[in-house]
């Protein structure tokens, strides 16, 4: 069992919480995947490894997504996936996102990177250097900037601009 299979036997005891082997088991029917109480059982324990159908059935039954169940939670575990050291959560999470590559610097990073693991229409949520600014940012900032207004004005600060003048 490789890293990865090791963080799927971690995260789906974590995730099934007090829920039973046998209560998983009839979730997992529910969405057309069969793996017994005792399948379960062995994935827990290392003993059985999960192929990508039992993966999506998994994090379908168990409400997450299919990161949550691949992926180290706590910054304790191993930090590595199968073919990569990682060595930071952020990082590791960022990748299986899609918001950076493993090594995590987007500097000299191929320009196809988002067309290459998105479908198109299917943006990024992290803006590349060359993309304009979206209207959802200008309007989510313009809020910010109001609320930081309403707080200055809340503690008796008044706005400055740069020059003074304002």
């Amino acid at each position: 069992m490789g890293p990865t299979g090791e963080a799927v036997a971690r995260n789906l005891k974590r995730l099934r919480g007090s829920l039973t082997l046998r209560e998983l088991q009839r979730k997992l029917r529910d969405v057309g995947h069969e793996i017994s109480a005792s399948g379960l059982q062995k994935i827990e324990a290392g003993a059985r490894r999960v192929d990508v159908d039992d993966l999506m059935a998994l994090a379908i039954a168990l409400g997450v997504n299919p990161n949550a169940v691949l992926l180290p939670w706590s910054s304790d575990e191993p930090l590595e996936v199968t073919g990569a050291k990682v060595g930071d959560l952020v990082l590791m999470w960022d990748w299986a996102e899609g918001e950076s590559p493993i090594e995590g610097n987007r500097q000299g990073l191929d320009p196809n990177y988002d067309r290459k693991i998105r479908p198109a229409g299917v943006g990024s949520r992290v803006p590349s250097s060359d993309a304009p600014i979206s209207d959802e940012f200008n309007l989510r900032l313009a809020a910010i900037g109001e609320d930081i207004k309403a707080l200055m004005e809340q503690v008796g600060i008044e706005g400055r601009s740069a020059d003074g003048n304002d």
